[in-house]
């Protein structure tokens, strides 16, 4: 009998840290949700939100381009006018 106890308290011993073990898993599994979600949310909109920031300064700088573009056009057009006024003039 005494055996047959002991195994029953060896038995009850590793259900007690069978249950412990579980509630553990069960707290990690929370606490990685939690990060989970935390990432989704947090981390996603600051991914879309440089995103949408590279978005505009690309659109910007293409901007910026077609108007250098423009300008040095004008530029090109005002230094034709000008060397056929000088030639004119000399």
């Amino acid at each position: 009998m005494e055996n047959n106890e002991l195994l029953q308290q060896i038995a009850a011993l590793f259900e007690q840290q069978e249950e412990r073990i579980n509630q553990r898993f069960n707290q990690v599994d929370d606490q990685f949700r939690k990060l989970e979600l935390k990432i989704e949310h947090d981390v996603t909109n600051k991914i879309e939100a440089l995103f949408d920031g590279y978005k505009l300064t690309h659109e910007k700088q293409w901007e910026m381009e077609r108007q250098t573009e423009a300008l040095q056009k004008q530029v090109d057009e005002l230094r034709a006018r000008l060397e056929a006024l000088e030639s004119r003039i000399a």
